[in-house]
């Protein structure tokens, strides 16, 4: 997004300015054009910061079997929907992951430990 592309911007300024030739400040700039190209293209993440979880507080309390009147299940709420986003943002491709393998993720590890008692 715009902030992103501008502190890129001003790490290329200030290398630009302290290039000793030509040649210097075109591989400073090809490797600053790489540098976007691998966020925006390979990673995908492109105004990653506007990514919102895949699933909202009443979809993980009706998927977990949670009461969010309970203080405990409120509170693991909260954490699961955290989790949830940090999850997807460990992903190779975070915003093509799917609804579905969220599901997925947040049944294998917040249903083990609700059995157990851990949180």
């Amino acid at each position: 997004g715009a902030m992103s592309r501008l502190a890129i911007l001003l790490s290329l300024c200030a290398e630009q300015s302290e290039a000793d030739d030509d040649a210097e400040a075109g591989r400073s700039a090809a490797r600053h054009s790489q540098l976007v190209s691998i966020i925006e293209g390979e990673w995908g993440l492109d105004e990653i910061w506007t990514m919102r979880p895949l699933l909202t507080g009443n979809e993980i309390t009706e998927i977990l079997k949670l009461d969010k009147k309970k203080r405990d299940d409120g509170i693991l709420i909260g954490v699961a929907m955290k989790a949830s986003l940090d999850w997807i943002l460990e992903q190779p491709r975070p915003k093509e992951t799917s609804k579905e393998d969220c599901i997925a993720w947040l049944n294998a590890t917040y249903s083990k430990k609700r059995k157990f008692g851990e949180e």
